[in-house]
């Protein structure tokens, strides 16, 4: 998934803003769940100014949702980190929390964690020089 394709850059506004980092909330598109459930989901970032990356997306739903046929979401939180390294921006970690029903009678309640570490550059450097 590219961040390009989630966040819709024209969307972007600013929320706040120091000397180091900014806030900025963004309309949210998951090709995924399509342009209805798309509707229902909001995102922010926080922007390093100094390192100049993305550190954190978190997307939000702003009321129910339906992505697949007979399954209702009440509650969804994603959120992504971001390290740098270098100069390259590596996901750190993926959190994902989501309630709802599934088939009017089965409940959905699903927290997930994947972290990533212990990066090692194992192909040849190639400045772009």
């Amino acid at each position: 998934m590219k961040l390009r394709d989630i966040i819709q850059i024209e969307t972007l506004q600013l929320l706040s803003e120091d000397p180091h980092r900014f806030q900025a909330s963004f309309a949210v598109y998951l090709n995924q769940l399509g342009e209805e459930a798309s509707q229902k989901l909001k995102g922010s970032l926080i922007f390093d100014k100094g390192q100049q990356y993305i550190e954190t997306i978190e997307i939000i739903n702003t009321g129910t949702f339906s992505p697949v046929f007979s399954a209702d979401i009440s509650e969804f939180r994603l959120t992504l980190r971001f390290i740098k390294i270098d100069t390259v921006v590596l996901p750190e970690r993926q959190e994902l929390a989501m309630k709802g029903t599934f088939a009017f009678f089965t409940e959905i309640d699903e927290v997930s964690t994947d972290r990533f570490s212990d990066y090692r550059y194992t192909g040849s450097w190639h400045t772009g020089k």
